[in-house]
Parts: C-alpha cells; structure tokens; sequence
C-alpha cells in the first residue's frame, strides 16, 4: 500500500483518488523502459504497472490524451489535494508528502470533532 493510503486509513472519512497523467521522464534516468504514450491504451498499461508496483489500493483516475483534468488542478508533477466535506480545498501542494497530509487529515478530524461537541 501506498504511503499516502496508509495516511488515509488512519481517518474514517478519508478517501484517496489518484490522478495518472503521464510518465514524467520517459526514456531517462530511473524510467528507461518507458517510452512516451502515443495512445489512451498506453496511458492504462503504466497506470496499471504503476498499481502493482506501488501497490495502490485506492481509485486511480486516468486523465485523458489531452491532460485536462491534470492541467485544470495546476500542472504540478506529483500534487495532493485535501477537500472537506463541504468540498472546499483546506491544504494543496505541488508535492506529495505524506506526513504533512497526516497532519492536515489530524487537523481537520480535530476540528470536526470540537465542532460536533
């Protein structure tokens, strides 16, 4: 399981979607075997090694040739989103890392729960 879903499972109401876009260095350094997708089935075969070998529970969204969906968040490389449960962003950046999430998901449980008492 993914660092970022071990993060999650620690909250009840957490849930983790992934944005696939695209390999970000195909054919350099530690990506060799990756060649630039030219097709949609290309984009879902790397999404699919991407879940065996990160062993990704969680959703994984396949964004489109066109990288929509992944220009619309921002274009950053590897970015996380944390949206409340009124769907408004409480915390982004252009970086995972998955303790400063735990520490957001810890802030926001808090404060969710003084607000219920």
């Amino acid at each position: 399981m993914s660092a970022i879903e071990e993060v999650a499972r620690k909250y009840r109401d957490a849930e983790i979607w992934h944005l696939y876009v695209r390999e970000p260095h195909p054919q350099e350094r530690g990506f060799k075997k990756y060649f630039k997708q030219k097709n949609y089935q290309d984009r879902l075969a790397y999404a699919q090694e991407l879940r065996e070998l990160m062993n990704i529970k969680s959703p994984i969204v396949l964004d489109g040739m066109d990288e929509k969906i992944h220009l619309l968040y921002g274009n950053m490389p590897n970015a996380v989103y944390v949206v409340d449960k009124e769907g408004k962003v409480v915390y982004k950046a252009n970086w995972t890392d998955s303790a400063v999430v735990d520490q957001v998901l810890g802030e926001l449980q808090a404060e969710e729960a003084k607000a219920a008492t």
